[in-house]
């Protein structure tokens, strides 16, 4: 009977002994979903860098097209200010709405207020 209890004690001894191994041992259970854990923080970077760049495309689009409405209204604007800096369309301007007129073609005598001492050195 001795040999009995001791044969038991050991069985007994043995099982702990297996149990305290499975515990200090991570179980299949937790490293699965340390893994799903993982992957799914993957899985989601993955899509937010996705959206961010779709974002960022779409934001590069709309500049574009705002850059390319800015220059047509640029060469609209240059070619309103050549019509209106026109030469002929500033004459009739001075002379039918500012009643202004050529200058008469006679020279205008001058007094000579210099002396030819005045430039010599």
């Amino acid at each position: 009977m001795a040999r009995r209890n001791k044969k038991s004690g050991n069985k007994l001894f043995d099982r702990i002994e297996g149990v305290n191994h499975r515990l200090q041992q991570p179980s299949s259970i937790v490293n699965a979903f340390f893994i799903i854990i993982l992957i799914a923080s993957i899985s989601v970077g993955f899509v937010w860098q996705k959206v961010q760049i779709v974002k960022l495309v779409t934001d590069i689009d709309k500049l574009e097209k705002e850059r390319q409405k800015l220059e047509e209204r640029i060469g609209t604007l240059n070619s309103k200010v050549l019509e209106l800096s026109d030469g002929d369309r500033l004459v009739k301007i001075g002379l039918n709405e500012l009643h202004m007129a050529y200058p008469k073609t006679e020279l205008i005598e001058q007094e000579n207020i210099y002396k030819d001492s005045d430039f010599e050195q």
